[in-house]
């Protein structure tokens, strides 16, 4: 998997597997529990069980979310690159960042009528998110059992390889012809292309992306074109700029269509998975 370029693309380090506390002759002390929560988790990705949108989510001890928040796909809402970790007056905390999961192509610019290779990238974005989960009492064993219920374990770098598998990249998404399967999500989840008797997906509700400062100060407008897999469930899963307009407005579209909401489309009355082209509009006003 090649790494992004761009600072506001680039992970920088990705955590492969949850890792635990060793107890030490001070674990109780919450001091020390800060200092090893700061060297062991801050500037790595976490994968959270139980992905959800939100600027703030809050699980106690066994995983389970206390707080409302709308669930989502682990692609856009289960991933989190963390900035600050601390100890609280009943638990942890983590500062992260929201990644996604967006397609690129590997070589020329991406052609929907050209066979090119996609790969599935995290993509650190804006979104702030922060993340509360109570811990009692603090100390190592209790911690850990926490963390393994908030997070999962396991590879990263495995599951990111394997959440996107294409099939057929040489399938024009516009043109009229019975649904073919152009690749499979996690979880074994055909994704379709094509809507003769499929009844398309609805956008139900959308979020408007934000200017970035370089784009304002150039006062550069334009339209966005993304194609997104739009899941059984309605959510954006997938996503990756067909068109794009560069100094940062890309992302920000990625970042606005991964907050939209969708009637998933349906083929004799069952919902299914389908790839569309999305426009997001940059105006300044």
């Amino acid at each position: 998997m090649k790494p992004f370029t761009s600072p506001h693309e680039a992970t920088a380090y990705v955590l492969l597997g949850l890792t635990l506390f060793c107890p030490r002759a001070k674990a109780d002390d919450h001091k020390d529990i800060e200092h090893q929560l700061q060297a062991i988790y801050e500037n790595k990705l976490m994968s959270l069980r139980s992905p959800h949108f939100g600027r703030s989510l809050l699980f106690n001890s066994s995983g389970s979310l206390l707080n409302h928040a709308d669930a989502g796909p682990w692609s856009t809402c289960g991933l989190l690159q963390v900035k600050k970790a601390k100890v609280t007056a009943d638990g942890i905390q983590f500062e992260a960042k929201r990644v996604i999961l967006i397609l690129r192509p590997e070589g020329p610019e991406y052609s929907t009528t050209k066979p090119t290779i996609l790969q599935a990238a995290p993509a650190t974005t804006d979104d702030d998110v922060r993340i509360q989960i109570q811990v009692a009492p603090l100390d190592t064993e209790h911690l850990n059992d926490a963390l393994s219920h908030a997070f999962d374990k396991g590879s990263l770098q495995e599951r990111v390889e394997a959440y996107w598998k294409p099939e057929r990249l040489d399938v024009d998404i516009s043109g009229p012809h019975a649904p073919t399967i152009v690749g499979v999500l996690e979880g074994s989840r055909p994704v379709y292309s094509g809507y003769l008797g499929v009844q398309a997906p609805k956008v139900i509700s959308t979020q408007d992306p934000s200017y970035t400062e370089a784009a304002r100060r150039s006062g550069l407008q334009g339209v966005a074109v993304l194609q997104a897999i739009v899941n059984e469930n309605g959510f954006p899963e997938m996503l990756e700029i067909v068109r794009g307009l560069g100094q940062g407005l890309d992302l920000q579209a990625i970042l606005a269509v991964s907050h939209w909401k969708f009637k998933p489309a349906t083929r004799d009355g069952k919902p299914l998975a389908v790839v569309i082209n999305v426009e997001v509009t940059f105006k300044l006003r």
